[in-house]
């Protein structure tokens, strides 16, 4: 009897995986039926995407949902003035979208206030090496990844080829053409850009051998490096008179389409700015010849965020894969018109003979990515007081840098007793 007992119970527990497996099996099949019952579950994507960018991304999500019938990105396009205060109001109440697109330069403050959720246990080697390294690590706070990277943004040297045969490789030819371009009776310019704006002066602070802020606390917005930046784009409006007075971006663009600017520093959103009829280039801007250093603008890195607040985590990491994808990426570049962070889309034909396309890439190179720190929004609003006061006139460089250092360390000593 106890042998028979023995035979009927390994017959029982060696059937049993075959079993578990069927179970497994209709289980899933009962899964697949609810969900194509049901139809796909909706993820929502937020962006501030205009023109080709909207395009490129509305064709990705498209080609998307016909693809497959798991999941429904449904994409909203918010106005940019307002997509900040938007996502800080609306993703803690519930509100939110499951995913957004948006610059890396607030994943420090969104990370801190439990905005963003971490993806570093979802990522893996191969889906990174999609990307330039440098799109990926300014996406990084604490120790943890909280987006994947769809392209990166820089200023750059844009210039009317009918005025100018040739670029400027340093800022002494820089200078020396601009000055020959300029009629301020005609309202002619041989530069122009947005002298002080921050984000467009830095290039001059890292190029003269800088920096703004590393990490939370080191300030370097007083130091030697500094204030020869500031001189020098001093230089340029009031020693050279190469410049308009308080350029303003709808002047800037103006000046460039009717021919009255030679030369403009700006970014890739600018190329929508350009009239048809103009013919131009875009170049890495040029080497400081004080120091022989590169001017080195400010990197930026546009990503994908998950909501820390979605519901549907997994399936909203599912579409960042998708919309990172390789082949997603060559849609942004050739539609979008966009400089993409996947290395892949570098080594196509496309690229490869766009010349605009080969400029940011190159310009990318030499860059100085943004800092993501919570302390780094402290510091715009001071130093664009004082810039403004030097190129009014107000004061030397010298002591509006400390002035705007002064204010800045006020704001961090806040912001440190805050926590």
């Amino acid at each position: 009897m106890q042998k028979l007992w023995m035979v009927f119970l390994c017959g029982v527990l060696c059937g049993l995986p075959w079993q578990r497996s069927q179970a497994a099996k209709a289980k899933t099949a009962t899964t697949k039926a609810k969900t194509a019952a049901k139809g796909p579950t909706t993820v929502v994507l937020w962006h501030a995407y205009r023109a080709e960018e909207k395009r490129a991304l509305e064709q990705i999500v498209s080609n998307y949902n016909s693809s497959q019938k798991k999941i429904h990105i449904k994409i909203l396009a918010i106005p940019y003035d307002a997509y900040p205060d938007k996502i800080n109001a609306a993703i803690p109440r519930g509100h939110g979208p499951d995913l957004f697109i948006f610059a890396h330069d607030r994943v420090g403050d969104w990370a801190k206030n439990g905005i963003i959720e971490k993806i570093t246990f979802w990522v893996n080697g191969p889906l990174l090496q999609r990307f330039i390294p440098k799109t990926v690590k300014m996406l990084a706070y604490g120790n943890a990844l909280y987006g994947l990277p769809l392209a990166f943004k820089s200023l750059a040297l844009f210039y009317n080829k009918k005025l100018v045969s040739k670029p400027p490789r340093t800022t002494q030819e820089m200078i020396a053409l601009a000055k020959k371009l300029t009629d301020r009776k005609k309202q002619r310019f041989g530069l122009a850009y947005e002298a002080t704006d921050l984000y467009r002066h830095v290039l001059w602070i890292h190029g003269f051998g800088g920096y703004v802020l590393k990490g939370a606390s080191d300030l370097g917005v007083a130091q030697a490096a500094s204030i020869k930046a500031m001189n020098f784009a001093k230089d340029l409006a009031r020693k050279y008179k190469i410049l308009p007075d308080e350029p303003s971006s709808q002047l800037i663009t103006f000046l460039f389409n009717k021919g009255q600017a030679a030369m403009v520093i700006n970014g890739p959103w600018f190329l929508g700015e350009i009239h048809p009829t103009i013919q131009y280039g875009v170049v890495p801007l040029p080497i400081v010849s004080a120091t022989n250093k590169p001017a080195a603008p400010y990197l930026t890195s546009e990503a994908v965020y998950i909501s820390r607040y979605s519901k549907k985590k997994k399936l909203a990491f599912e579409v960042m894969k998708a919309l990172t994808s390789n082949k997603a990426a060559l849609i942004r570049m050739k539609v979008g018109k966009q400089t993409v962070a996947n290395r892949a889309s570098y080594n196509t034909d496309f690229a490869k003979k766009d010349p605009i396309i080969q400029a940011f890439y190159q310009q990318m190179l030499t860059s100085v990515p943004t800092p993501n720190t919570p302390e780094m929004r402290l510091v715009w609003s001071p130093m664009v007081i004082a810039l403004s006061k030097v190129f009014r006139g107000q004061g030397t460089a010298q002591a509006a840098l400390k002035e705007a250092y002064r204010e800045i360390q006020k704001y961090l000593k806040q912001s440190k007793h805050k926590k």
